[in-house]
């Protein structure tokens, strides 16, 4: 497999998990993006790797994948401009309670980008 073909592997199913519970913990409806990186940093880091490049891992993952699907359903929205995440306290305590659905219909575990063969000529530059 070359390298253009490795699989990227999507951020664990704990991690949306984990923006829920703090979500749920937050007072009022808005937490602040780098917060929310932080405190899933808290619950998910076991001391076996680098705690900038974890940290790093963390918010590309919040910030391009699970936010944006959250969003997506109408949970959240995350203003990334002023860096803030505006929640619906009750959806949030919805797939919390395990009512609501908002943590499926994402990307596989295992993602592979497509190889050169299979982009189109229309989509090459």
């Amino acid at each position: 497999m070359s390298t253009t073909e490795a699989p990227v592997t999507a951020p664990t199913d704990e991690r949306p998990r984990h923006v829920v519970a703090v979500l749920a913990d937050a007072d009022g409806s808005t937490v602040a993006f780098d917060a929310l990186v932080n405190e899933v940093l808290r619950r998910e880091y076991r001391g076996d790797r680098d705690p900038a490049d974890h940290r790093r891992a963390v918010a590309n993952a919040l910030h391009f994948e699970i936010l944006p699907r959250f969003d997506s359903r109408g949970v959240l929205t995350h203003d990334s401009g002023r860096d803030v995440v505006r929640f619906d306290r009750d959806r949030v305590a919805a797939i919390e309670a395990g009512a609501e659905s908002g943590l499926d219909a994402g990307p596989s575990a295992a993602f592979r980008p497509p190889s050169p063969r299979e982009v189109t000529a229309s989509q090459r530059f």
